[in-house]
Parts: structure tokens; sequence; C-alpha cells
């Protein structure tokens, strides 16, 4: 039997898959909990449309697979990344340096988000608000840091100029959400949230607040309304950049395994059935020698 040749498949498609399926998978969230009425179609956060039966099963199943590609996209970056820097021989020893520091670091946010995410994927809002805005704010936070240590080590290496500003950008565009995420969660804990079913009262995310209950619910209903944009783009900056390593990865192939039959052991041996097994047919011997 001739060898088969290796098969492979282009490592450009990890993020391009991430960057389709985790969009995706929020917005089959979103359809569940706006049918279910648990949230409104106002600016509901990310984490509130997985807190009720469906929703929740398929919001901890997409936060869960999608961190596993974005770990996975991460290493394979460090990987890559290494090697390029060490066949860069014509780099500026300060860009040889400050390239090299940035891919190990990189490894600790990368690390972090991770863990932060599994939070998020594991823990939901109605189980323990305290825990899972923890992890929402450790994988915003670290994932953050990721994307400016990514775009650093961009800046100093010979890539396309393009990349290197379409990756500045969204670091920019991240960096303004986080800041006006950490803002809203610092105006709800300030402020409050009071209920109140009535006429005059208006449905976002899940809550239903009357703006003229007290002079401190406009301020709430804008905190929760900012909070909620803040948090959907960053989940989309993120998957933005996410996609632009598939820029990197155009030309990389990884090797799949091939499983392989050792073509010089006994074939009758191996096929004999075993007397030990349930349901094997056994021998009974009669006498000395005959058998039954």
């Amino acid at each position: 039997m001739s060898a088969q040749p290796p098969r492979s498949v282009r490592l450009f498609l990890l993020p391009v898959i991430s960057f389709m399926f985790i969009p995706m998978g929020f917005f089959i969230t979103y359809a569940i909990s706006v049918l279910n009425k648990s949230v409104s179609p106002l600016f509901p956060m990310i984490s509130e449309t997985g807190t009720t039966e469906p929703g929740n099963y398929v919001f901890g199943a997409i936060v869960h697979f999608g961190t596993l590609l974005y770990l996975s996209t991460g290493i394979y970056a460090f990987t890559i990344r290494r090697m390029l820097i060490n066949k860069a021989r014509k780099l500026i020893p300060w860009r040889r340096t400050t390239a090299r520091w940035a891919n190990r670091v990189m490894l600790i946010p990368l690390a972090i988000s991770s863990l932060g995410g599994f939070m998020i994927a594991h823990i939901e809002l109605n189980q323990n608000p305290t825990w899972h805005f923890i992890g929402a704010l450790t994988c915003f936070g670290a994932a953050m840091a990721y994307m400016i240590l990514a775009t650093i080590l961009t800046l100093v290496m010979p890539l396309i100029r393009w990349l290197s500003a379409t990756r500045v950008a969204i670091c920019v565009t991240t960096a303004l959400c986080f800041v006006g995420f950490l803002t809203h969660l610092f105006l709800i804990v300030k402020h409050g949230i009071h209920q109140q079913q009535g006429p005059d009262s208006i449905f976002i995310a899940r809550f239903h607040i009357n703006p003229n209950q007290n002079e401190n619910n406009w301020t709430v209903i804008k905190a929760l309304a900012m909070g909620s944009f803040c948090e959907w783009l960053m989940a989309f900056c993120y998957g933005f950049y996410m996609l632009t390593f598939a820029v990197e990865f155009g030309k990389i192939t990884v090797p799949l395994p091939v499983p392989e039959i050792d073509e010089n052991q006994d074939d009758e041996k191996d096929l004999e059935m075993p007397t030990n097994l349930p349901g094997a047919p056994r021998t009974y011997t009669s006498g000395r020698n005959g058998r039954v």
C-alpha cells in the first residue's frame, strides 16, 4: 500500500470561524430571550440574554467554545510570531527585543482573559452577579491588554501597513468602550435600580424603570443603554481583532493526523475473537483432549 500524502488545513479558517461563530451565537441568545420576554429588545446586556432557559444553555456553550477558539488562535499566533522573529535577520535590535518581549508577555493576558471567559460561561448572572461581573471585567480587561500588546508587536514587525492601522483603530475603540462599561457600572452601583411597572415605565434590558419616580432614574436608564452599547461593541471589536489574524495565517497550513495500519501484523491473529470477552463463544473440554 502506497503512503498517502499528509492532509492539512488552512490555519486562517480558525479566526474566521471565531469571528462568525461568536456574534451569531449571541444573536441567537438575544432572539431567544426577546421571544421569551425575559429581556427587552432595547439595550440588553449580553449576559442578560443567557439568564433563562433555554437561552442560558446556548449562552454557556457559545462562550465556552468561543473562549477555546480565542485561546487556540492566541497560541498559534505566539508560535508563528516566534518563528518569524527568529527568521527576521534584518530586524533592528531594539525592534527584535520589543517583539520578543511583547510576544512572550502576551501569553499572560491571553490566559487571564480565557479564565474570565470560562467564568462567564459557568457562572450565570442570576446565580452570582458579583462573580459573573468579575469574570466579565477580567475577560474584557485582559483581552484588551492582549490586543494592545499584539498591536505593539505588529507595529515593530514588518507586516502589512493597513493591518497595523486597523488594529490601532480597533484598540482605541475597545479602550473607549471599556471606559464606558466601567462608567455604567459605577453609575448603577451609585444610584441603584428601582423597578416599578406602570404605564410610564420603560422596559430596558431586564428592568422596568419609571423615569418619573425619582430624578436618578433617567441617569440609570442612560447608564444601562451606554453599558449595553459598549459591551456589544467590545464583543464585536474582539471578534474583528481575531479576524485580522486571518491575514497573518493566510499561507500557513496545519497537518492533520492520518491513521495508519501496520501491515506487518498477523491479520488472522488480530481478528481472532478473544475468549474472555462477554458474548464470546466458549469451549468446554470433555476428558483429557476432547472438546465439546
